[in-house]
């Protein structure tokens, strides 16, 4: 008598024999019509949980990089392509929100291509999503929150720009800036340094949480042609060992007596510590 056989279509597939029983018998199971495990039941039970959550983090991620279903455009790339194809990139930080704008305080301009003329105030607004133009919403941006932005500038309205019974909800004023989403446009900027999409990241994805916190030094000298991007990409890359390291280390003050101490800021103090390159 041949040993029972375990299908994966779509879900796990059992007999009706007890879960007892086959516990302790070597059965067989398959995936698809040629992979076959003459293993322990639960051995095998965990093969088809680990293949079966493989190929549902394969469908979540093919999902996730899809453009925005209230827009249609072509991804543009990685903050480091989509830069050069920007007006203003600034670091700044979120002022407030009207409609669907928002107004910046310019901390840093990397680069201004002085399209009708150069940027000269300290506070500019930014418009975000407004009917099928493919731009985020402004919530995106908490206020208070810091960010490195690559914007594109209005130089012309369009007639249907502007309805007067939703004057906060708009295309844009113009000289004003609106921000893309069809690219990753923007980073996350914190003190000296910036993390995000920057270099060879994911389509349709803005956020890159393993990336390397790089020096918005370091992103200035390449959008203005001064560093390859091979660089940028070394930069943005993490060192194993240097992470562990870091982690270890933290881990051992979070359990010693030096946690009144701001994490952030020993966070910071630790990476500069660990990465001499990056003082």
């Amino acid at each position: 008598m041949s040993a029972p056989t375990w299908q994966l279509t779509g879900f796990l597939s059992v007999s009706t024999t007890t879960f007892n029983r086959l516990y302790k018998r070597r059965i067989r199971y398959t995936v698809g019509p040629a992979v076959s495990c003459p293993l322990p039941f639960r051995y095998c039970l965990h093969i088809v949980v680990a293949t079966g959550l493989l190929l549902i983090s394969s469908v979540y991620s093919t999902v996730l990089a899809q453009p925005p279903a209230q827009c249609q455009c072509i991804w543009q790339g990685s903050f480091n392509q989509v830069s050069g194809q920007s007006d203003l990139i600034v670091s700044g930080t979120v002022l407030s929100h009207k409609g669907n704008s928002m107004d910046i305080a310019i901390d840093r301009t990397l680069l201004d291509a002085g399209l009708n003329g150069r940027e000269y105030e300290q506070h500019i607004r930014i418009w975000g999503d407004y009917d099928n133009e493919c731009r985020p919403a402004v919530s995106t941006f908490a206020v208070a929150s810091d960010w490195l932005f690559a914007l594109k500038k209005i130089t012309l309205e369009p007639a249907e720009g502007f309805n007067p019974t939703t004057p906060n909800i708009s295309y844009g004023r113009k000289n004003d800036y609106y921000l893309s989403m069809c690219g990753a446009y923007w980073l996350s900027a914190r003190q000296a340094y910036v993390t995000g999409n920057l270099i060879e990241g994911p389509r349709w994805q803005w956020h890159n949480n393993t990336m390397n916190p790089v020096l918005i030094d370091l992103v200035e000298a390449y959008v203005n042609n001064k560093l390859p991007p091979s660089v940028l990409l070394k930069a943005a890359q993490v060192d194993p060992a240097s992470k562990q390291l870091m982690s270890e280390t933290l881990d051992f003050i979070d359990r010693s007596a030096l946690t009144e101490l701001n994490p952030s800021e020993l966070e910071i103090k630790l990476e500069l510590y660990i990465n001499p390159s990056k003082r």
